[in-house]
Order: structure tokens, then sequence, then C-alpha cells
């Protein structure tokens, strides 16, 4: 009797293992262009679901491939905006996927700012160390994939309690949510992130180390392959252009550009993140943003006025920086 339980357990975890999709088939069964809503600055709520204080724009996302057809990398765009929100292939120099048969996360080398698709989630995440696994503690932000939701809508429950702590529960819940109520987001928050996401990363080790099949490892070759040859292709057009005489001369025209460079540097002002999440910096009168992750930078000229803030549809900003205050200078946002 042991054994046939047991028997049972193993045939229903090899199940449930294989039916979990890897992070292209996520998003090829999503949809080639889908678009997804990005939710950040999470706050969690102690049971493994979370409020998000930030919304960013729609993006669209569509897969980028080999030349034979295998996915490795994908590119979101805002729809808005038509230019790209952030974009991660293992074709690039910087892109690296963390297994090439069974992908749980894309990531950028140096950075280690990288992501994770979850049925109809993309997460970004700051940090995907190497040698580790992502971690739910490093999520910045998460997408949803955009879809009527308004048949799966649930009904909340009635809470107990009198009208005082009804009243109580709903300003705690304001306070950690700026963000529009809308299907999508009364979806995202009704989930338990933390529960899926480990639950995930658990059943993608597992199928991580199954054996390498014939048939795999050919798929690994072919991926190698086309990287190598891209990397091939743009040295052999490099090499190709450094050889001509106007290579040489845009060489000399770039060496008297570098010396007046140091003239130009007394009009830029560096404004440094250190806030511990990302800010958005606007010149003043603009209404468009420029994103600066958490210690990371910005360079702009000295002669503005600039402010941040944390949401870049917020018509609230704080002052950041005056014009002709800081040249050559930087002002760091704690």
């Amino acid at each position: 009797m042991k054994k046939i339980f047991l028997l049972s357990v193993l045939t229903l975890l090899a199940i449930t293992i294989q039916a979990q999709q890897n992070l292209f088939e996520a998003l090829e069964n999503n949809g080639d262009g889908a678009t997804y809503h990005g939710f950040g600055a999470l706050v969690a709520k102690g049971d493994g679901t979370y409020n998000f204080k930030t919304d960013y724009l729609p993006v669209k996302i569509e897969l980028e491939r080999t030349p034979s057809g295998i996915p490795v990398g994908f590119e979101a765009r805002f729809i808005s905006e038509d230019k790209r929100a952030f974009r991660e292939t293992e074709l690039s120099d910087y892109g690296t996927i963390d297994n090439y048969i069974h992908p749980i996360s894309i990531k950028h080398r140096y950075t280690k700012e990288g992501y994770v698709v979850i049925d109809d989630l993309l997460f970004r995440l700051d940090k995907i160390y190497d040698g580790s696994f992502p971690s739910m503690e490093n999520v910045a932000s998460v997408y949803v994939l955009e879809k009527d939701r308004k048949a799966t809508t649930k009904a909340p429950k009635k809470k107990k309690g009198g009208f005082l702590s009804r009243m109580k529960a709903k300003i705690k819940s304001a306070r950690n949510s700026s963000v529009p109520s809308s299907p999508t987001y009364k979806y995202l928050t009704s989930l338990n992130l933390d529960k899926k996401f480990n639950d995930y990363i658990a059943a993608m080790k597992l199928k991580q180390a199954i054996p390498l099949t014939a048939k795999d490892n050919a798929k690994i070759e072919a991926i190698k392959k086309a990287k190598k040859m891209d990397a091939d292709e743009i040295k052999r057009y490099n090499d190709s252009v450094k050889a001509t005489p106007e290579y040489k001369r845009l060489k000399e025209y770039q060496a008297f550009v570098a010396s007046i460079d140091e003239e130009k540097a007394s009009t830029i002002v560096t404004i440094i993140n250190r806030t511990g999440k990302d800010i958005y910096v606007f010149e003043e009168g603009s209404r468009n943003g420029s994103r600066v992750g958490h210690a990371n930078s910005i360079k702009v000229p000295c002669t503005k006025n600039y402010y941040y803030n944390f949401n870049p549809n917020s018509s609230n900003k704080s002052h950041c920086y005056s014009a002709n205050s800081g040249c050559n200078a930087s002002v760091t946002i704690k």
C-alpha cells in the first residue's frame, strides 16, 4: 500500500514538473506581442500577497529568436511611445540565460538585473546572483498580462469587526497603495506571489536536473552557434570598417572632439540615485522622465532645474537640482 501511495506521489510530481512552463514557453503561451501592465514598489501584506505603490506604462513584449527559431530573449516596448522599455537576449554581449533547455531566468551579465516569467506574470528582479536561483526578495516589479478579467474577479468577502475596525483596514490599505484600482491590479494583489514564485523555482530546479537528451544537446549547440555567428559577423564588420580611410579620419575627428570634451564637462551635472528604488528624473516643464535605477546615475545639462518622483505617471515631484548650482559636480538623492 505504501509503495502504491509513493508511486502515486512520484507520478503526480513528475506530471507537475513536466507541465511547468519555462521562461520562453510562458511568453509564447501568452502570445508574441502581448500587452503587459507593470506594477512596482512592492509592499508585503504578510500573507504572501502584495500591494504596489507604483504602476508603469503598458508594454508590448516580443520574443527574439535565433535564425533557426529558438527563443533566446525578448524586448518590451512602451505602447504609448513606441520606444524600448527593457530588453534582454542571449545573443547580445551582456545577456545570459541560466539554462538553455529549461530556462528560469535571463539577466544582464554585469548589473545582474534579470527577469523571470511565471504563467501570466513577468517578474523584474534587481539582482539575480551568479550561482544562485532567483529570489522573491529581489523582485522590483511585476508585469501582468493584460486580458479581460471581469469574469474571474471574485466578490470580496465581508470582513468581521465593527465599523471602526473596517475603516482602519481601508485606510491602511489605501496607504499601502497609490495605484488606481483595476481588474488587473485586483488580480495581481489577490495572488500569493511568495508561494507562486517559490513553488515555480522548486519545480524548475527539479526540471533542470533532468538528464539532457540528444535533442537537447542539439538545441544547445544551435544556440551557441547563433551566438558565435552573431559575434563573428560583428567582428568581421568592425574589422572591415577599421581598414577604411573613412574610419581613420573618423578617429582623428574623435580625438579632436575629445580635446574639447573637458570644456563641455563644465555644463553637466550628475544626479545619483541612493533611494533604494527606481526614480524618474524630470527636467522642469517636461512630462518625460528618465528612469534611474538604485545606485545608478544620470548626466544632464546643469543649466536646468530638475525634479524626481517614484511614479512616472504622477504629477507630484520633488525638487532635486537648481539650475547652474552644481555644474561639473554631482547631486545625490537619498
